[in-house]
């Protein structure tokens, strides 16, 4: 042990025989160092016990050791497992995270991003799945020259943000598969908002797998809300209609609960007289009746991913422009809201 009181991050490295910057890497969790380096400066942060310096850390280089987080609508059951990854991961690497409430209103969104850059945060992940349009989107690129920006969940494909998106046309792939190996041709979308470019991808989807299986008489979607006492209304008019679907996908779990209850409202049988598929893998999926047939989306991975290329660029000091990511797999889970078509 070294005969010094403070250990600094010089006597870890000089310890371990790597660089200050890998030193720097390892304790915070980064990659680009290999297993056997990464061991070995593990080692010797144990044996030197220690510890870094936030304070001295954070006066030096004037960061805040802080990342920005906003999303539409802190209350949705979606959004909670993401905030986790997230702010796991930051954790991890000793930063705070700040999470913002958008509120579906894109100026509210604009001032919480003034509000993060006088927070002097090293980083901001906004997750929508609405279709971003002027002028936040031009606000969204002039900070991105300034500092890291991830996006969650998003569709202005072109504009060169870097993303951590879920692979949409595999979870509608499986819907559609699962709904046409059951025997459904009726088969009716409830289709959120209509400014979201998430779920315009979704009715694309739909509408393709619909015309290539020769069901285009009976595409039928209609916008609404994500929430349950939004989709009930709308349900309870599909399920009027003299030909029902036999079939509904939501594009949200909220709207199938709701859809559920419409169903049982008007004296209709789930899955025997209408099934239900739907979209997130929310919990209150699981205790419904019957339980619902959905979409799986690994929203903590989420989280974690789009924390961890937030990291990688503060640590290259870039910004996070066109990485080339790869859309997350999704997986549906069959349970009781889905059944064979009368």
């Amino acid at each position: 042990m070294l005969n010094k009181s403070v250990v600094t991050i010089k006597d870890v490295a000089r310890h371990a025989g790597v660089a200050i910057s890998t030193v720097s890497r390892v304790a915070n969790n980064l990659n680009r160092v290999s297993e056997d380096t990464r061991k070995r400066v593990l080692n010797s942060l144990r044996e030197l016990n220690y510890t870094p310096n936030l304070n001295a850390k954070t006066l030096k280089a004037r960061k805040s050791l802080a990342i920005g987080f906003i999303c539409e609508d802190i209350a949705s059951p979606f959004i909670p497992e993401v905030i986790r990854g997230v702010e796991e991961r930051a954790r991890e690497s000793r930063y705070s995270t700040i999470i913002c409430n958008g509120n579906w209103n894109h100026k509210t969104t604009l001032y919480q991003l003034d509000m993060l850059m006088h927070r002097n945060v090293e980083g901001i992940i906004y997750s929508t799945p609405l279709r971003i349009e002027t002028p936040l989107i031009d606000r969204l690129k002039e900070l991105r020259e300034k500092i890291p920006l991830v996006l969650l969940s998003e569709d202005n494909l072109e504009d060169g943000f870097h993303r951590v998106n879920i692979d949409v046309e595999q979870g509608m792939a499986a819907i559609m598969d699962h709904l046409f190996s059951l025997g459904h041709e009726r088969i009716s979308m409830i289709a959120g908002p209509e400014d979201s470019g998430l779920n315009a991808m979704k009715i694309d989807n739909y509408k393709r797998f619909m015309e290539n299986r020769g069901h285009s008489r009976h595409i039928c979607y209609i916008h609404t809300g994500y929430s349950i006492k939004q989709s009930i209304p709308v349900v309870q008019r599909l399920l009027e209609t003299p030909k029902r679907p036999t079939a509904i996908i939501g594009a949200a779990d909220l709207a199938v609960v709701g859809g559920i209850k419409a169903a049982h409202e008007i004296g209709l049988h789930v899955p025997k007289d209408v099934s239900f598929v739907g979209w997130g893998g929310i919990d209150i999926g699981l205790y419904t009746e019957p339980a619902i047939t959905t979409v799986l989306i690994p929203r903590y991975q989420m989280g974690r991913n789009s924390m961890t290329i937030l990291l990688e660029c503060i640590e290259n000091a870039s910004v996070c422009v066109d990485l080339n990511s790869k859309d997350m797999d999704v997986v549906l889970e069959v349970r009781g809201s889905s059944g064979p078509a009368r």
